[in-house]
């Protein structure tokens, strides 16, 4: 039996985060109706040449759905996450290409949220992909 929503996750998820980063839930991606769930961008931004961007994509059990969202949040963001309730990740799901591949990073949640395995850099980012969410962010946090 399942013990927690989606949107439950995210401020479990958040809290891994937040002592450097500014945390912001369900922010648009781009010009579409979808939304990165779980959105951390570095608290020193305004001092830093390499502002770091990191998505988290978040989902109780499925998991062919969340690789997919992971995968096309890696020309927007520095590095991605997901983050799946712990009882649905398995060994398999761990060694999957698509994590691998992409350097995905992998977190669990239950009644609080761990990363399991680090992310990397994204190779597929859009320079400029990325500074227009990072501008829409800025924008939302006035």
């Amino acid at each position: 039996m399942i013990t927690i929503l989606e949107q439950e996750m995210y401020s479990l998820i958040g809290s891994q985060f937040e002592k450097n980063y500014i945390v912001s839930y369900e922010v648009p991606l781009l010009n579409s109706r979808k939304k990165i769930d779980v959105l951390c961008l570095n608290k020193n931004y305004h001092k830093k040449r390499n502002i770091e961007l990191i998505a988290i994509e978040a989902k109780v059990k499925d998991r062919k759905k969340v690789l997919y969202q992971a995968f096309t949040r890696l020309s927007c963001v520095d590095k991605v996450y997901i983050a799946i309730y712990e009882k649905h990740i398995s060994d398999e799901f761990l060694n999957c290409s698509t994590i691998n591949k992409y350097s995905i990073g992998v977190m669990s949640v239950n009644s609080k949220a761990k990363i399991i395995k680090k992310a990397k850099k994204s190779n597929l980012l859009i320079p400029s992909r990325k500074e227009r969410i990072i501008n829409n962010l800025l924008d939302n946090l006035d």
